[in-house]
């Protein structure tokens, strides 16, 4: 190590995660955050005993993008790096709900993610630094930021991990410097339109010519705020009951018993590890659970929000877009979702149908419907029930907890 405050600094950040083989994603603009920090790892990975990869997106946002992408590749290919290039066109709809910025973010950490699960990776690295943080405050300030969400740019969350939180861009650029290093320069920065543009000609570039404390001031506003982030959940999670990246189960009774504020905060902690929401999506929400009637809405990226009975569902749509499969005659077991469907005797002769349950099914002379409402069944349940009909007049001979026969059996898929 030459000294460098930067090395030192990052050094002692990635010491914390790091282990002896892992696989590193470098989130690689080719500006001069991104370049420096690839460019460390790339010097030291043999000591570190890492394996070093790099990923860039080119949003095709400006004219001159592939500039960014041709100096990526030549950067790579001359230090031996594995490089993947992503191209993308950012949909129009998704821009105008949450800006070019935000749709751009959204595009990038999906393809982070895509990438690192395809080589099997153990992080991402991205080059957010010390600035950024200062930036982020202000931004949320700006914005209308709570006290519980004025803890910036977190430094780890899930695979992605952020070593560079420390180090300020006089620190960053006299590493470029001293290793020689000529960056790529996003025109972009420089455009005023973007809120983060604006704080940093306007409001960080003063904050660096303050010789007060006032940095120190806005990390302990950040890190004050992430612990009251945590307080405040570590009170409020009693009413989640199953929680993943699919489905998320909350006890209604519960959470109905919350504050509104309480509420609030609950529903954008969960929201904000599943996607980028607005304040327009919570007040949706609990708009649908003053209702005593079991209701749903949709939320961004094909989310559902499910009040029924005594549960809240929050899911992704595909859990209850139940595929239709034909069982041919002469087959006695099939596949189906997460389940194993078993024929016996003369069902196993018979050509059937496996759905969903259909608009206007019923059983016997009642409809399908009033008996699931009787039954009190929640809409996400009444939607992944597993029904069988004949084949050849679609009469409904097996719907699973609900309609029994003797000759269907159906069982988890146990591998």
């Amino acid at each position: 190590m030459n000294g460098l405050r930067f090395n030192d600094l990052i050094s002692s950040s990635i010491d914390s995660i790091l282990f002896k083989g892992a696989k590193v994603v470098v989130a690689f603009s080719g500006g001069k955050d991104s370049l420096a920090l690839l460019d460390y790892l790339m010097r030291n990975r043999q000591l570190i005993g890492v394996e070093i990869y790099a990923l860039h997106v080119n949003h095709n946002l400006r004219d001159d993008s592939i500039n960014d992408e041709n100096f990526c590749v030549e950067y790579c290919k001359r230090n031996s790096i594995d490089l993947i290039i992503k191209s993308v066109q950012i949909d129009k709809s998704v821009i105008a709900k949450v800006g070019i910025e935000g749709a751009a973010r959204e595009v990038r950490y999906t393809l982070f993610d895509e990438y690192l699960e395809s080589i099997n990776g153990d992080f991402i690295f991205t080059a957010h630094t010390l600035d950024d943080q200062l930036e982020s405050f202000f931004i949320d300030v700006l914005t209308g930021a709570s006290i519980y969400t004025l803890g910036g740019i977190w430094e780890k969350k899930g695979k992605v991990f952020r070593p560079m939180l420390s180090i300020a861009t006089d620190e960053v650029n006299e590493y470029l410097t001293y290793n020689d290093l000529e960056p790529i320069f996003d025109s972009s920065n420089n455009d005023k339109r973007f809120i983060r543009n604006r704080v940093r000609s306007d409001i960080i570039s003063l904050i660096k010519k303050d010789k007060s404390n006032i940095v120190n001031s806005i990390l302990n506003i950040q890190r004050e705020s992430r612990e009251l982030n945590s307080m405040k959940y570590s009170l409020l999670k009693n009413a989640i009951l199953i929680e993943n990246n699919d489905y998320i189960e909350l006890d209604r009774e519960i959470f109905i018993d919350f504050d509104y504020d309480d509420q609030v905060f609950l529903l954008g902690k969960i929201f904000s590890n599943l996607f980028r929401f607005g304040r327009n999506n919570i007040e949706e929400v609990l708009k649908i659970l003053s209702y005593s009637t079991s209701r749903r809405i949709n939320l961004p990226d094909s989310y559902v929000f499910e009040s029924s009975y005594n549960k809240i569902y929050i899911y992704l749509s595909k859990l209850i877009e139940l595929p239709t499969l034909v069982k041919e005659a002469g087959i006695s077991e099939i596949l189906y979702l997460d389940k194993r469907i078993c024929f016996n005797d003369n069902l196993v002769n018979i050509k059937l149908t496996i759905s969903g349950r259909e608009s206007g099914d019923k059983v016997g002379t009642k409809k399908l419907k009033d008996i699931l409402i009787d039954k009190r069944i929640p809409l996400i349940d009444r939607d992944r029930l597993i029904v069988v009909r004949d084949f050849t007049d679609n009469k409904i001979i097996f719907i699973d907890k609900i309609l029994e026969n003797k000759m269907i059996k159906v069982v988890d898929n146990i591998l």
